[in-house]
């Protein structure tokens, strides 16, 4: 049984969380989640910047994180009751769609985003992809191998991420700076947004990312948990698993 945890907030002033990522086989990037197997990191709960939960009925996101010798592999499996997606790509954040933040270390100003809009809403035949290019060395433009596929219960989106983006050597042990959003809009009630990190706003400040670590093999036992974190009143840190 796959390992599932997802845990936002780190102690104030203290040692930030750090979350080890698996190896997993060889991934191609077609919308199809057979191949993953068992394997990879996996996020379950995502809440909004606010901690609040969206109806499981309107929205459950689920994550999958793994690497390659070619890259991060990121795999979202979204069960959406309504499918409502942007038209204009330069917006296309505030419809149906999902946000990956890269950077070489958590706090980094050398990073990049990327937005990918699925193309599974009525009128958007294709998954349309938007980059925020903020890596001090834009030499090479940026890339990333993805799909999408529409399924019964909402759509799945795949993607890998070249380590050349952003120069990083694929190697045990190795880390970065991680954060995942996966948007929600409903018609006339607006956009909800879940965040593995629970501070929005990462454009702005890099430190609101996970820092993730390189990993030959999964490092926590086989079990199913999820876990909510969140500040008390008197600033510490409170973890709920169930």
């Amino acid at each position: 049984v796959l390992f599932s945890v997802a845990v936002w907030a780190a102690a104030p002033g203290g040692e930030r969380l750090e979350f080890a990522v698996p190896l997993v086989a060889s991934i191609t990037a077609d919308g199809a989640l057979a191949e993953w197997g068992d394997g990879g990191f996996a996020v379950e709960v995502m809440p909004d910047p606010a901690m609040r939960l969206a109806p499981a009925e309107d929205l459950r996101p689920s994550v999958r994180i793994g690497w390659t010798s070619e890259g991060l592999a990121v795999a979202f499996a979204i069960v959406d009751d309504r499918l409502d997606e942007e038209s204009d790509e330069a917006r296309s954040h505030l419809g149906d769609s999902v946000e990956i933040y890269v950077a070489e270390a958590v706090g980094a100003r050398n990073f990049y985003h990327l937005v990918l809009s699925p193309g599974v809403a009525e009128g958007q035949p294709a998954l349309r992809r938007r980059f925020t290019d903020r890596r001090s060395d834009k030499a090479m433009d940026l890339t990333v191998e993805a799909a999408a596929a529409r399924t019964p219960t909402g759509y799945i989106v795949e993607a890998l991420l070249p380590w050349s983006n952003l120069g990083i050597a694929p190697e045990e042990g190795a880390t970065l700076g991680l954060q995942l959003y996966v948007n929600d809009r409903d018609g006339e009630a607006g956009t909800f947004q879940a965040a593995w990190h629970p501070q929005a706003r990462t454009i702005d400040d890099p430190s609101r990312m996970h820092a993730v670590r390189l990993s030959r093999k999964r490092e926590v036992p086989a079990q199913r948990i999820t876990a909510a974190g969140r500040y008390d009143g008197l600033g510490r840190t409170v973890v709920e698993l169930r």
